[in-house]
């Protein structure tokens, strides 16, 4: 699930915005082993699904799309080949993102100024 939030004015296209998403994080451990040879290592693959959530921020201009995000995963535990504890390793991290889309209408709104035939003033009319 994600969802982004657009500080959009309506007559710009330069946006600034937040988002957060949640989901599942696949998390891998590797484990390596070796038997009296150095050469012959065998190696096990596990992998553990974690519940968490990004948050991001950024900023559009047109057509292009630069974000930074936080991936906020729970911590996994660190085990041996016996599965003896180790302790903990932390698997958040920082992302940074550069986009662009195809397709699309565009971001700003056109404003045209009228004369309002009531009050025969100026106003802004967005279209």
């Amino acid at each position: 699930m994600s969802t982004d939030y657009y500080f959009n004015s309506g007559f710009s296209n330069y946006i600034t915005f937040l988002g957060f998403s949640t989901g599942l994080f696949n998390v891998s451990k590797l484990y390596l082993a070796s038997y009296l040879n150095i050469e012959e290592v065998n190696a096990y693959d596990y992998s553990e699904t974690k519940l968490g959530c990004i948050l991001r921020t950024g900023f559009e201009h047109k057509k292009f799309r630069f974000a930074i995000e936080y991936n906020l995963i729970p911590k996994t535990i660190v085990t041996d080949i016996n599965q003896h504890s180790l302790g903990l390793t932390n698997n958040c991290f920082f992302d940074v993102s550069l986009g662009f889309y195809l397709g699309g209408g565009k971001w700003n709104k056109r404003a045209h100024y009228y004369i309002n035939p009531k009050t025969n003033k100026q106003e802004i009319r967005v279209l």
